[in-house]
C-alpha cells in the first residue's frame, strides 16, 4: 500500500462498470463532435463517491471479521 492508505478513490461496484461500458461501447462519436476532428471521446464510469483507501480496507476488515495483512508499496 502506497501513502499510507491516505489517497481517496473511487471504488465502484463492478457491475455498475460493466453497465456503464456496455452502454458507451456502441456510441461512437462523429468526428465533427470531437476536438481536433478525431471520432474519440472519454468516458469517466464512477460513483462520484471518493473514500480512502483505508476506510475502504476497514470495511472489508468488519466484513471479514477479522484485521486483513497490508504490505507497504
Amino acid at each position: 500500500m502506497f501513502n499510507n492508505g491516505d489517497m481517496i478513490r473511487d471504488f465502484t461496484y463492478i457491475d455498475d462498470i460493466v453497465e456503464g461500458t456496455i452502454h458507451v461501447v456502441d456510441r461512437t462519436p462523429v468526428a465533427s463532435d470531437c476536438p481536433n476532428g478525431g471520432a474519440y471521446k472519454v468516458y469517466n464510469i464512477g460513483c462520484s463517491n471518493p473514500v480512502k483507501l483505508m476506510d475502504f480496507i476497514s470495511e472489508i476488515e468488519n466484513a471479514y471479521g477479522e484485521p486483513l495483512r497490508v504490505l507497504p508499496g
